[in-house]
């Protein structure tokens, strides 16, 4: 059958049940009622779809009375959607945002239709994945051999899982499966566009969305969120009833049709940006993410992706050769077809499995920050842990969480096989069941990836805790200093009430707080410490300053 041809590389993927695409069909079938493949239903919903486009670029350039407005005042109301859709972002991504290393620059362009290709280039997008050829494996082969002469650590012996479903966390030996590679960037490919097509979610459920366009466009607000939506829907439809083969050649030949695209850049020191997947973030400053869409829910749909594109970085082999052949195979219009259909559920079994595990109530996108370090290639953590100096501690825990390719795709199976197909009030849902949840593997790896991720949050935290207070003692002692020598009658109430001047400290001499100092360091009490040097009048400085190595050496 032509259906099973076009998809025989998802279906050959080792991190997937026998049963998971029919079951993904089954359940589009029966929620959105569609035929897959119906040529002539696709037709008649995208004339629908291209009928309220036209209603929301209407709303878009007109005022509340129908009145068209000036190009500035719809250039205007572009930026102005444009900066709403960083804040939705930033509202739901911006922990993750803000804790990477190089600062991340959301560059986001409302753009009119056909312009997608004049801002993104996808021309660089073949129409097919190309698969590596026997050579191509025998060459990584070779390549790996010779990274493995040059390592200077132990080589220990690599295995997957035994009997007990233990499986050894800390690999030496360089062996490039390519095909695992291949099976593992196609799942985290599909996750990643299924998290753009997320938009439709966030939009129904965000206040911020509501409160903003009603400002904006006033009565009209309600229809254009609700025809956004409705879009929404039509394009979860279309991508199962439009043939894969032909929206593969619509893609590939005409890209003027594009709704919207996103590039992920690395910005290096002399002002040039790299695309990502030559991964040059040794001399990189920042990270880009320049997304363009023809109207909201692709602004952040677009935006969205990019983000776990970054993210999934981290996937990226050390050699670029290998990494080339990879990207190759998993990055072509048929494969993005395939993941618009798959990855959604997908999706939704990962984030369905994490929130099983208690401690994830604690923490928002735990789903993302397990992606993350499911994305991780193990021999690129272990390099980079051996090169760091500053955070060799922590890229070397980090490395022994992180996954092979092979046990990657173990885990994902045993993630995906604890599913259930279930009807629910006429809709297929994906419910767990308990007994293989127990039973399975990836309970096991999964969990202790989100202990790992808790620990590392709560280490995080009481960093910048202990940091906060020494910022606020120091504050503390410059607000006494400046008004040490004031009258008493002059000295701000509040300032009086911050250092309590009333309390027993206040009334020692200078020699009694020396001596409770001396107390509280023989105590490793460096919390007085602090509080009692704002009472000394000379030689405060010197017992900050051993404050100071003291929790330098501790970190």
């Amino acid at each position: 059958m032509k259906k099973i041809n076009e998809e025989i590389d998802l279906r050959s993927n080792k991190g997937i049940p026998d049963n998971f695409m029919s079951d993904i069909e089954d359940q589009a079938e029966k929620n959105l009622n569609i035929s897959i493949d119906d040529d002539s239903k696709a037709r008649s919903l995208s004339e629908e779809l291209n009928r309220l486009d036209q209603i929301c670029n209407r709303i878009i350039s007109t005022d509340e009375d129908g009145n068209i407005l000036s190009r500035k005042n719809i250039n205007q109301r572009y930026r102005f959607l444009e900066d709403l859709a960083e804040k939705v972002v930033r509202e739901k991504y911006g922990n993750l945002l803000d804790a990477s290393i190089l600062p991340i620059v959301l560059d986001i362009n409302y753009v009119k239709h056909g312009q997608v290709a004049n801002n993104i280039d996808l021309a660089v997008i073949p129409k097919f994945a190309k698969k590596p050829t026997p050579i191509d494996i025998k060459k990584s082969k070779e390549r790996d051999d010779e990274r493995n002469k040059d390592r200077d650590e132990g080589i220990e012996e690599k295995k997957i899982y035994d009997k007990n479903n233990e499986y050894n966390e800390s690999v030496r030996i360089i062996e490039t499966d390519i095909n695992a590679a291949i099976d593992k960037k196609k799942l985290l490919n599909m996750i990643t566009q299924a998290a753009g097509k997320t938009t439709k979610n966030i939009i129904q459920v965000s206040d911020l969305v509501e409160n903003e366009l009603k400002k904006e466009f006033g009565k009209n607000a309600e229809e254009l969120l609700k025809n956004w939506i409705e879009i929404s829907n039509i394009a979860d439809k279309l991508d199962w009833t439009i043939p894969l083969d032909i929206k593969s050649n619509l893609m590939a030949n005409i890209p003027q049709g594009f709704a919207g695209g996103v590039d992920v850049l690395w910005e290096s020191l002399s002002g040039n940006e790299y695309n990502i997947n030559l991964l040059l973030e040794k001399e990189a400053t920042k990270v880009v993410i320049r997304a363009v869409g023809v109207d909201f829910p692709m602004l952040l749909h677009e935006t969205i992706k990019g983000i776990y594109l970054y993210l999934q970085s981290g996937a990226i082999k050390q050699d670029k050769k290998t990494a080339q052949l990879i990207k190759a195979a998993t990055s072509s219009f048929s494969d993005e077809s395939q993941d618009f259909r798959y990855g959604p559920a997908t999706l939704q079994m990962l984030i369905t499995f994490v929130n099983k595990f208690p401690i994830v109530k604690k923490y928002s996108n735990m789903e993302t920050m397990l992606f993350t370090m499911l994305s991780l290639d193990k021999e690129r953590a272990e390099e980079e842990a051996k090169s760091s100096k500053e955070y060799k501690e922590y890229l070397t825990q980090k490395a022994k969480m992180a996954l092979t390719d092979k046990n990657f795709l173990i885990i994902m199976k045993s993630m995906f096989s604890t599913f259930d197909k279930t009807e629910i009030n006429g809709k297929i849902k994906f419910t767990i069941n308990e007994k293989r949840f127990e039973e399975s593997i990836a309970k096991i790896a999964i969990g202790k990836l989100i202990t790992y991720i808790a620990n590392d949050i709560a280490e995080y935290e009481k960093e910048l805790a202990e940091w906060e207070a020494e910022e606020f003692s120091r504050k503390e002692y410059e607000l006494y200093q400046q008004n040490l020598n004031k009258p008493n009658d002059e000295i701000d109430p509040d300032i009086k009430k911050l250092f309590n001047k009333d309390d027993d400290y206040a009334n020692m001499t200078q020699a009694e707080i020396n001596d409770l100092i001396d107390d509280a360091l023989d105590n490793k009490d460096y919390d007085l410490v602090e509080k009692l040097a704002v009472y000394l009048k000379e030689g405060a400085e010197i017992y900050l300053r051993e404050l100071e190595n003291i929790n330098e050496n501790k970190k």
